[in-house]
């Protein structure tokens, strides 16, 4: 097991060769062998489980005491805290040894808050608050953020003062539709100019784009274990706006269904040469200024083509992506 010397000489390498850490901030619930719910007693200090006595007892919220409580969609592993609660707020991140505060003071360069849609707007900006002007926050949020309503609460998380980016899983659909043909370009299209106008251009540029995640069946088993499929899909992806959100293996072609199939160990010797190949030259060719281009945009030019084009000060990109032959660069 790693101590917080081994984190810090951790970090302070990562930050000699330019890189940057994210940590994630799972705040919405916890296991229930956790010291906070404690079920099976296993912590010698009192856990919610173990009744009133404990300091974390209303951090649950029990329907009847101890085996009826609220917990994540319903999954009982998953107790679910009761953000509300000062001591929890302050525990997370108001007291000045708070989780976010104790590894912010190691040089953590920004948080990824999961299930960002059960965590309260003033939660979030709490969190926020804590952060300097270097680090990133950025949230998990599966629709489009600009406008999204999560437990009939209009959420602010792009309005300022909360998230300053979110997991793009809307781009992930379109591009999965588009390469499987649900939807055409000008559908493509449409949609991701909307997303540009609705989005902050800083929000729009640096969203997670993620293709896989620990949620979803992996991209390789998604394109129907095509690999020129799966390649064209990759360029596609690696071109549009945003980060490029690698999940572990994606870029080795894995395959696997819903969770758990998508956690399958590394396949360290069984690398499907060319989907990672092509990941290597994609990823070399990305400009830096794609991130913070002046502007994007987005036209079809038949069914299944798409051309689309950065511009940041005198620099300026014009590609071309078919999704039957793949990608083409027009002008740079």
């Amino acid at each position: 097991m790693g101590t917080e010397d081994d984190f810090k000489y951790l970090l302070d390498e990562i930050h000699k060769r330019d890189m940057h850490v994210i940590l994630d901030g799972v705040f919405n619930h916890v296991g229930q062998f956790s010291r906070y719910f404690n079920k099976d007693g296993y912590f010698v200090e009192p856990g919610a489980y173990q009744g009133p006595t404990s300091k974390y007892f209303h951090w649950f919220d029990f329907e009847k005491f101890p085996d009826e409580y609220n917990s994540w969609w319903g999954v009982k592993d998953l107790p679910v805290v009761n953000k509300g609660e000062t001591s929890f707020r302050n525990f997370i991140y108001a007291d000045d040894d708070s989780v976010i505060n104790h590894w912010n003071k190691f040089g953590v360069d920004g948080w990824r808050l999961d299930v960002a849609d059960e965590l309260p707007d003033d939660f979030i900006a709490g969190i926020r608050d804590q952060l300097s002007t270097n680090q990133i926050l950025i949230g998990e949020v599966w629709e489009d953020a600009s406008n999204k309503v999560a437990y009939n609460q209009r959420r602010k998380y792009l309005l300022g003062g909360g998230l300053q980016a979110t997991m793009h899983y809307p781009l992930r659909n379109l591009i999965l539709d588009f390469m499987l043909g649900e939807i055409d370009a000008k559908v493509f299209t449409t949609m991701i100019m909307t997303l540009e106008a609705n989005y902050p251009k800083s929000a729009f540029f640096g969203a997670f784009t993620n293709m896989g995640t620990h949620d979803t069946r992996r991209l390789f088993t998604e394109m129907n274990e095509d690999e020129e499929l799966t390649k064209r899909a990759i360029e596609l992806w690696l071109t549009m706006p945003g980060v490029p959100c690698v999940y572990y293996g994606d870029e080795m072609g894995m395959a696997g269904g819903k969770d758990p199939d998508n956690r399958a160990y590394f396949p360290w010797d069984q690398p499907r040469g060319e989907i990672f190949n092509h990941f290597q030259r994609l990823l070399q060719s990305r400009q830096p200024w794609w991130q913070q281009s002046d502007w994007f945009e987005c036209h079809a030019i038949d069914p299944d083509t798409l051309i689309y084009a950065y511009h940041k000060d005198s620099e300026h990109e014009m590609l071309q992506f078919n999704r039957k032959t793949g990608l083409s660069i027009i002008k740079h």
